[in-house]
């Protein structure tokens, strides 16, 4: 081969591997793109109050289903079925129906995480008051610092500006405890003592918020009252709605959707709690806890889940 079809051929070759590196990278590009496209989506989804897993819109018309129907409920049914599980107590109240079981209804648990909730329930309320604005924004200092749950801490550093809105968000579908340090800063206890008293809750177990003391019936009472709350077409009922049915940590399942909020600790005794509403048909709520911390009760949590489903839906 002479020197001239020797260039030729080169040429040739060099053009088809050049078209074949940039095909290759095209194709690269645009199946990174998708897959980047598909993460930030993701992303956006887990943290922004704009983009929540589970909508408003989602939840039933449940007015046209209501009824009022009085009649005996088989309550040995779960009487029965609660007998295996000597250690969980149970808060299960039809709303519509006023009915209302209860297993070891008094027992006392280390509350954690779970009375974030109702705390940030009570600070939206003082906003529908006009009290405070939660577009109000505070910095994030050394002394909030906490670790466990919650995102503050690996995402923002000192010195940044979170609004209340913000923070109220974290502190219940992230259970952020740096979060909360920062509302508890802000608002203190005295007032939500005075309101859970009101309720007929004792205020004496409420200490710290996340080192509170409760019982399946304080629970299920809170939870109602969460209930109240969001129906009361407030302001912010909804957006308080919200941020429930994006719970990051829910524990159990259902058919429905499920405005809850989750507790967990390892001290203290212990805590695997969540605290339930179930927007069924017929919604109920539902409260169990536990003081098996580490995840070994989330299947009995689920097993309980499923047959009160399958009770309410029978049932009422």
């Amino acid at each position: 081969m002479n020197l001239k079809k020797l260039l030729k051929f080169l040429s040739f070759f060099s053009f088809f591997s050049v078209a074949a590196f940039v095909a290759v990278l095209v194709y690269t590009t645009i199946i990174f793109n998708d897959n980047l496209e598909e993460i930030n989506s993701q992303i956006n989804n887990t943290i922004s109050i704009n983009n929540n897993f589970l909508n408003i819109s989602e939840i039933p018309e449940i007015e046209e289903y209501k009824n009022n129907e009085k009649r005996e409920i088989p309550t040995h049914i779960l009487e029965d079925f609660m007998k295996q599980f000597p250690h969980i107590a149970v808060y299960y109240s039809n709303i519509y129906n006023d009915f209302t079981f209860t297993h070891n209804p008094n027992r006392v648990y280390f509350a954690a995480s779970l009375t974030k909730a109702p705390y940030a329930m009570y600070i939206f309320q003082k906003a529908d008051n006009g009290e405070i604005n939660l577009s109000e924004e505070h910095p994030f200092l050394r002394e909030y610092f906490a670790g466990g749950s919650g995102i503050i801490q690996d995402k923002y550093s000192f010195g940044h500006m979170f609004s209340q809105r913000q923070l109220l968000g974290y502190n219940i579908y992230f259970s952020d405890n740096i979060a909360l340090r920062m509302l508890r800063s802000i608002h203190g206890l005295d007032g939500f003592i005075e309101f859970v008293q009101s309720l007929g809750i004792n205020g004496d177990n409420v200490h710290n918020i996340t080192y509170s003391r409760t019982t399946a019936v304080d629970s299920g009472i809170l939870t109602r009252a969460m209930y109240d709350y969001i129906n009361s077409n407030e302001q912010h009922s909804k957006e308080f709605l919200n941020h429930l049915l994006n719970n990051h940590y829910g524990f159990i399942r259902s058919d429905y959707p499920i405005a809850s909020k989750t507790g967990w600790f390892d001290g203290f005794g212990g805590a695997w709690h969540e605290m339930a509403i179930v927007y069924a048909p017929s919604p109920y709520i539902l409260v169990l806890l536990s003081n098996n911390y580490g995840g070994e009760d989330t299947e009995i949590f689920n097993k309980i889940a499923d047959f009160i489903e399958e009770f309410n839906r029978n049932n009422f």
